[in-house]
């Protein structure tokens, strides 16, 4: 089985001198600066199982561009490509509207007793988190799980 780094190094990753978890973002076809170290994202989901436990049931960080999962606790491909979507098609609607933009994340209320967390780690990162509302603390989503995962992300960035 191929690990998420090989499969970004076949679309187009590069690496940074010594670190073979590197990937570097493609945008359109030319090189973007965007350097993310897949290990580090991996761990930032390790980190969110600890914290939200039997409540978490899928997380993916992914590129908003290409929509390739970089890190994943039971990924879900289809959920990635509608994710980005919401987040384009709400962003350019609130904006044509002359509404505050998106922040850093929002919250669905899906039936079956099911929430959606969207994050927006800056332009081009995006990481959903699904969960089980009756299992999951929203006072420890709100102060712990999710200030950890903003700056494990962006420490992936360093």
């Amino acid at each position: 089985m191929q690990t998420k780094a090989e499969s970004c190094s076949r679309l187009g990753a590069g690496e940074a001198p010594g670190a073979a978890n590197w990937i570097t973002g493609f945008k359109k076809g030319k090189q973007d600066s965007m350097q993310i170290d897949v290990q580090k994202l991996e761990a930032a989901i390790t980190d969110l199982k600890a914290a939200l436990k039997d409540g978490l049931l899928a997380a993916d960080i992914w590129d908003r561009n290409t929509g390739l999962s970089l890190a994943g606790f039971n990924t879900q491909p289809a959920a990635v490509a509608l994710f980005t979507e919401i987040v384009n098609s709400l962003g350019d609607t609130l904006e044509s509207s002359g509404f505050p933009g998106l922040d850093r994340y929002f919250f669905m209320n899906l039936q079956t007793g099911k929430i959606v967390l969207i994050v927006m780690h800056g332009t081009d990162l995006l990481q959903g988190v699904l969960m089980d509302s009756s299992k999951v603390n929203l006072g420890v989503l709100l102060s712990v799980a999710l200030p950890k995962a903003l700056s494990s992300v962006q420490a992936a960035r360093a």
